[in-house]
């Protein structure tokens, strides 16, 4: 798969400023900030919440999504459109910016979206790049060194991409690096996953469905009624959620430990299985719920996620040494 073309100088005077709005949407914040400005307000940041999950297929998830990173773009650059964007998107997209599908952010949808030219329209012709969301991370991550790993988020959903000499593997159509569709239980314990179908890795192991069981569980136990009223009284329970699920767990509470155990479980025996498909061995983890897997674990390895993760070449059982695991919170994203 190929990149979409550099971003051009720009010299139209009628824009906003210097510098390139860069923009990530994520299932429970939209950000943006401009990046290389030299004129007033350099390094401009502006943060919101994503729009409602729409459980009804009929309600356009993704076309209000797109209107709202379009608003939040232009309040980032003072009202005014920029003259360039680069846009990180979660799910599979096209090197032309046409998004497949989008289910952490929009549900389920009726077919591909291109996104790129929305967008570009709403910003009055702006020269618009969609990236993948985790494509975006790992080229960050190049540029800090690595070459060789596969970045994994564990947020409002689950996704991946592998890197091997720096380039992604994505497929010739941008498919590749949706491990949270993965099927990872079948019959009737298998959870409905935001993009319609059932049993998927992102339906129990990301923090979405992690908050969801666990909420799901206290509504039982009246000694857990401050937490949930908390989130109930939320303006943004789904943030909110995670943050009371992720105190819960640093506060010993039994319930948020055995559904983040029974999560980590599913995700680490998916790692592994890239481990032993393709060979890569080091995994960065980013993403709000990335934390739960560090909480419990002591220097830079996260048991929980990776307690699944043997060597297939070890006559004893046990984690994959830590040097094949990193943890960079400076990809992360708040609690997305």
């Amino acid at each position: 798969m190929d990149f979409p073309p550099p971003l051009a100088d720009s010299d139209d005077s009628s824009r906003s400023a210097d510098g390139v709005l860069l923009v990530e949407a994520g299932g429970t914040y939209l950000r943006a900030a401009l990046g290389g400005v030299t004129g007033p307000g350099p390094g401009r940041r502006e943060l919101t919440p994503s729009v409602a999950h729409f459980d009804d297929p009929a309600d356009d998830g993704l076309q209000r999504s797109v209107a709202a990173l379009a608003a939040l773009g232009r309040a980032t650059c003072g009202g005014a459109a920029p003259a360039r964007a680069v846009v990180a998107w979660p799910g599979p997209l096209s090197p032309a910016g046409v998004v497949y599908a989008s289910p952490t952010v929009a549900g389920r949808t009726s077919g591909p979206v291109a996104v790129a030219e929305l967008l570009s329209v709403a910003w009055d012709g702006a020269e618009v790049v969609l990236l993948n969301d985790l494509t975006a991370a790992g080229l960050r991550m190049r540029e800090a060194g690595l070459a060789d790993f596969a970045v994994i988020t564990v947020g409002s959903g689950i996704g991946h991409k592998v890197f091997a000499a720096g380039l992604p593997l994505l497929g010739p159509a941008g498919r590749g690096g949706e491990l949270g569709h993965l099927v990872v239980v079948d019959g009737p314990d298998a959870e409905a996953c935001d993009c319609g179908g059932r049993g998927h890795l992102g339906a129990h192991a990301s923090g979405r469905a992690i908050v969801r069981r666990v909420l799901n569980r206290w509504a039982t136990n009246p000694a857990t009624a401050p937490w949930t009223d908390s989130v109930a009284r939320a303006t943004d329970p789904d943030a909110e959620g995670g943050r009371t699920v992720l105190a819960a767990l640093a506060d010993g509470d039994p319930v948020a430990s055995a559904v983040i155990g029974g999560a980590a479980a599913l995700l680490g025996r998916a790692l592994a299985g890239l481990y032993l498909g393709v060979g890569v061995e080091r995994f960065v983890l980013v993403g709000g719920f990335a934390r739960a897997g560090i909480s419990a674990s002591t220097g830079t390895r996260p048991s929980r996620w990776t307690s699944s993760m043997t060597r297939p070449d070890s006559s004893a059982s046990g984690c994959m040494p830590a040097t094949w695991v990193g943890y960079d919170p400076g990809v992360r994203s708040g609690d997305d």
